[in-house]
């Protein structure tokens, strides 16, 4: 009985945990509250379960009790303090006498995610590499680190490594099967890569490469069925990359109207943004 009551107790901050967890993911995405209002309440949700985190040895509870900590400093761009937050997570899983993939995974990410937005670029290939250990290729968040992997070329101007990821992703068997937005967000890059061949800042692909990704404008804004819609987000960075493209083209009549229409756009989706 002493047993169950003690079990029980853990068992509720488990639930207490992953509920907090759960709401503020979703309140991330569907709220309009500010930064400093989310932080805020991340703070309080972390000081209800931290005494729990200091008494508990549990792998539910640590897992949801770091992630709703990390969200105080994710909430507001807080890049050391959010990388601080993961590597207590990432001792506190690896003192396990067993591989705890999944926590592993998600706060080297994380980290990844930090070193990349503070241009620690060395750091952030230590950070892909042993994210990588804790993945099954093919799957959704496999991808997921490529496309973090592809964005850390890019920054550091490595653009011909970018392209290498680019392909073999784009090839993958399993490709075809992540959701519409997921592709998307990969032929938008390609699109980008594109844009810096014609700009001379990436060499041409070989004749073979070339062929295999055989890009056109017109084909490209024809499968942006998701993005398209997404008036204040990624819909501009495919209206940028049309542009670009004209310009790298000299297609200055085409742009002229084009340009006209997208202050159009400005004042109709971005007044408020």
């Amino acid at each position: 009985n002493e047993d169950f009551k003690a079990y029980e107790q853990l068992w509720l901050q488990e639930n207490r945990a992953e509920e907090y967890y759960i709401e503020l993911s979703i309140g991330f995405i569907n709220s309009k509250a500010t930064k400093t209002e989310f932080q805020e309440k991340a703070k309080a949700h972390y000081e209800t379960v931290r005494e729990a985190l200091e008494q508990y040895d549990s792998y539910q509870l640590h897992l949801c009790g770091r992630l709703i900590e990390a969200s105080i400093y994710t909430s507001v761009n807080d890049y050391q303090g959010t990388l601080e937050v993961c590597q207590r997570a990432i001792d506190f899983f690896k003192k396990k006498d067993f591989i705890a993939s999944v926590p592993l995974q998600i706060f080297h990410y994380q980290k990844f995610i930090c070193h990349v937005q503070l241009r620690l670029f060395d750091e952030a290939r230590c950070d892909a590499k042993e994210c990588l250990k804790y993945l099954e290729e093919g799957k959704f968040n496999w991808f997921k680190v490529y496309e973090l992997y592809f964005l850390l070329h890019t920054h550091d101007g490595a653009y011909a490594e970018a392209r290498d990821i680019l392909n073999n992703i784009m090839a993958h068997p399993a490709f075809g099967s992540l959701p519409d937005n997921v592709q998307e967000t990969w032929k938008i890059s390609e699109a980008y890569l594109h844009f810096l061949e014609l700009a001379g800042k990436l060499p041409p692909q070989s004749a073979k490469e070339a062929k295999a990704s055989n890009f056109r404008l017109a084909k490209f804004l024809n499968e942006m069925q998701v993005f398209t819609k997404d008036k204040q987000g990624m819909n501009i960075a495919i209206i940028l990359i049309e542009l670009l493209l004209g310009i790298a083209n000299q297609r200055h009549d085409e742009l002229i109207d084009r340009v006209e229409a997208i202050d159009k756009y400005r004042t109709r989706y971005m007044r408020d943004a």
